[in-house]
């Protein structure tokens, strides 16, 4: 039986999007709260709301396959996230990350890839593919 949502990965300028339905299992975010210091020393200070940071998301998107090609596909497709190296100047690519009604618009500013299991002529079968996400307004 297949589930009614499925997440996805889109790149937000292409429009290549990358479906899945059970993977990943969880994720988690969490949103930096910036405060300034007022006051002098010692039991006096008070704290000011100066504004928050971008929320960040960390997943884990596992891959097992026998098929090479739909791991380096999906692999291929987190890779493009990555900006040029030869350009500094161009913006980073953008993403939508769903999962279920939990929408953002990100940037990818972490791929960390884990290959775990290979065929016999030494092709990944099973990768583990961690990220982490800034959202972008």
């Amino acid at each position: 039986m297949r589930a009614k949502n499925k997440g996805y990965i889109k790149n937000y300028n292409t429009g290549d999007l990358r479906e899945f339905v059970i993977n990943p299992s969880s994720f988690s975010d969490s949103i930096g709260i910036n405060f300034n210091e007022i006051g002098g020393g010692g039991v006096n200070k008070k704290y000011q709301y100066s504004g928050r940071e971008n929320r960040d998301i960390d997943l884990e998107i596992y891959i097992r396959s026998t098929s090479v090609s739909e791991i380096n596909n999906f692999k291929n497709f987190l890779e493009n996230f990555i900006p040029p190296t030869d350009n500094r100047f161009l913006p980073p690519p953008v993403m939508i990350f769903c999962m279920g009604s939990y929408i953002k618009r990100c940037i990818m500013t972490n791929l960390r890839r884990e290959w775990t299991e290979f065929n016999e002529e030494l092709e990944v079968n099973e990768i583990f593919l961690r990220l982490t996400l800034k959202e972008v307004e």
